[in-house]
C-alpha cells in the first residue's frame, strides 16, 4: 500500500528507540543534511541556517540531573561581519 512502508518494520524494529535515534543522528552528522535540516526548520525558530559553520550530533547524552535526551545537536553559527560566534542547541525526544 503506498504511503504504509516502514523500513523499521521490515528490519523488525519498529518501537526500538535506541536504533531510530542512532539512525538520525547518523543522518544529522552529514553536514549537509544537518544544513538542510536547519533550512527546514529556519522558518519556525529563530535561526540562520546560511550562517552555521559546524555541529556535532551525540545520543543518550545524560544531563546533570542523570535524565538522558535522546539527540542533543550543538550548533555553531557565524553572522556575516561578526567575529564571534553564537550557540544553539537542538533536543530530540524520539
Amino acid at each position: 500500500m503506498y504511503g504504509q512502508y516502514n523500513v523499521l518494520t521490515e528490519i523488525n524494529s519498529p518501537h526500538k528507540e535506541a536504533l531510530h535515534s542512532s539512525l538520525i543522528a547518523s543522518l544529522l552528522k552529514e553536514h549537509e543534511i544537518l544544513c538542510a535540516f536547519i533550512k527546514l526548520l529556519s522558518g519556525k525558530i529563530n535561526i540562520n541556517s546560511d550562517e552555521l559553520i559546524d555541529g556535532a550530533v551525540d545520543t543518550e547524552f545524560v544531563c546533570p540531573d542523570s535524565k538522558r535526551i535522546d539527540i542533543l545537536v550543538r550548533l555553531k553559527f557565524k553572522p556575516a561581519g561578526s567575529e564571534v560566534p553564537y550557540y544553539r542547541v537542538l533536543i530530540i525526544e524520539n
